[in-house]
């Protein structure tokens, strides 16, 4: 009796244990290693701009900032706690890495089983675009971080009714928006869940459950009203919004129109290295079963697929957006396939002896099958990403260019690069309009060769870096580097180094 009753204990707290172990490896995953340099253009961008807010010089008036308003402040407040570092950045978005992993279980926990889970939450911290963005500098992961975390609250509200619990959840994903644009793919599966609190609700009328419905809605807006305004109020306006929407309208224009079934492809590229979620996903539609509820958590990886198909350009860090979205799908959905499974039993159960043989022989093989396919892409996947994190601490060529910098400049003195991340890691700073020299704000006009120039000359600019063929798309910038900097290093193939005597 003893053994059994400890049997019986062990496996009641399994899941706990399941639950330590998984986040003791997501934390090995996502923290070991950090603060080494990171050439990813994006990183560069928003550490050197959120040097140049700790400077003094203002987003958006000063700084050119495409992001929403939260994001560079987010960063900015990094630099200030943890210093004007690598390490600094990256602690922003590890952390909401490890948050996506905590929301993603709680979705899966309150709408389906607690076994789903554990499979929900394998997904997120196995799949391979999430560890590599969630230790890498952008604002995709956090948007992500905070709309699982108003999913899963909103969740609690449609099972348990506090309207503190939808205010909340209304908060988190007007900040997820107001990190990232793509934050708006969660709105719908929100709305959906105060809608699904008052479809349980007994003893009311028709007329009540409408209005209770109305007066939910309501209070989702108000509170994105009143956090935007909020947000919004240190800035001008017109000039918000001229470069996060404006901005981004003319960056689809720039780029030829594409036809669905390309966008289609595209997409699946992109996610064919997702393939324990690629594998899983067709769990994700079996949620549903689950109501009103199960139709709120599907609309999330739903209306966020349709969000990427019609994203153009549409990047791999992109797919950060659907990755918590389906995983949270699947880790519900999973817990509902013992429906279709019954259904299945209950079929056979009234087929011929040799059917049923056959049936159950042909069921124990495809899930031996799966069951094997599963195991070997999760050891697939682990040692893809331990091998991941030896390859960051690699030497990068970057670090001898910021020698160089550093050589030829002191402190205090500005520089000009197409590498922010460079100009970062030298520890120098450059002109507040010239934070973001990326390919698409040249080729949207919102950064002119003449005002690079005018920039260097206003900040008395002492070296100019081309590096990422950035400025090479921008002749004028490289006949007057040349013709002004006098000494000249090559670099490699269209990378040079423009300093004075």
């Amino acid at each position: 009796m003893r053994i059994a009753a400890t049997i019986s204990r062990l496996w009641r707290n399994s899941w706990y244990v399941a639950i330590v172990i998984g986040l003791l490896y997501a934390l090995r995953l996502l923290y070991s290693g950090l603060g080494a340099y990171s050439d990813s253009y994006d990183s560069g961008v928003y550490l050197e701009s959120a040097r140049m807010m700790v400077r003094g010089y203002a987003p958006y008036g000063q700084v050119f900032d495409s992001q929403p308003p939260l994001w560079l402040p987010l960063i900015y407040a990094a630099l200030r706690l943890f210093g004007e570092t690598f390490l600094a950045g990256q602690l922003v978005t590890t952390t909401a890495g490890l948050i996506t992993i905590v929301a993603v279980m709680l979705i899966a926990t309150q709408l389906g089983s607690r076994g789903g889970s554990i499979l929900a939450a394998t997904l997120v911290i196995l799949s391979p675009l999430e560890l590599q963005w969630s230790r890498t500098i952008n604002a995709d992961v956090p948007s992500v971080a905070l709309a699982a975390a108003g999913i899963a609250l909103a969740a609690g509200y449609a099972r348990h009714g506090h309207r503190g619990w939808l205010a909340a959840a209304s908060a988190a994903t007007i900040c997820s928006i107001l990190l990232k644009l793509s934050g708006i793919y969660a709105l719908p599966s929100l709305i959906l869940f105060a809608i699904a609190r008052w479809t349980h609700a007994q003893d009311i009328s028709q007329r009540q459950r409408l209005r209770f419905i109305a007066l939910d809605i309501i209070i989702i807006f108000a509170v994105f009203a009143a956090i935007t305004l909020l947000s919004l109020s240190s800035y001008k306006f017109d000039q918000v919004w001229h470069q996060v929407i404006t901005f981004h309208l003319a960056a689809r224009r720039v780029y030829p129109s594409v036809p669905l079934d390309d966008r289609w492809h595209t997409l699946m590229r992109l996610m064919i290295g997702e393939r324990l979620l690629v594998l899983t996903a067709p769990l994700a539609g079996l949620c549903m079963l689950g109501g009103i509820e199960g139709v709120a958590l599907f609309a999330w990886p739903f209306v966020t697929f349709l969000g990427l198909l019609n994203h153009l350009p549409l990047f791999d860090h992109h797919l950060i957006a659907i990755i918590p979205a389906l995983a949270a799908a699947i880790g519900v959905g999973a817990g509902y396939s013992c429906v279709l499974y019954a259904v299945f039993v209950r079929w056979l159960a009234a087929q011929a002896h040799s059917i049923r043989i056959i049936g159950w022989a042909s069921c124990a093989g495809a899930g031996l099958v799966i069951l094997g396919a599963g195991v070997r892409q999760v050891c697939l996947e682990t040692s893809r990403e331990l091998s991941f994190i030896r390859s960051q601490a690699l030497p990068s060529p970057d670090l001898r260019i910021a020698e160089l910098i550093i050589e030829h400049t002191r402190p205090g003195e500005m520089i000009i690069t197409d590498a922010q991340g460079i100009a970062f890691l030298a520890g120098r700073d450059v002109p507040p309009a010239l934070t973001d020299t990326s390919f698409t704000r040249i080729a949207t006009g919102y950064l002119r060769p003449q005002e690079v120039i005018d920039q260097a000359r206003q900040y008395n600019v002492r070296l100019v870096l081309c590096w990422t063929q950035r400025f090479s798309s921008m002749p004028e910038v490289v006949r007057w580097a040349g013709k002004h900097f006098p000494r000249r290093i090559d670099l490699g193939p269209g990378r040079t180094l423009y300093m004075l005597e």
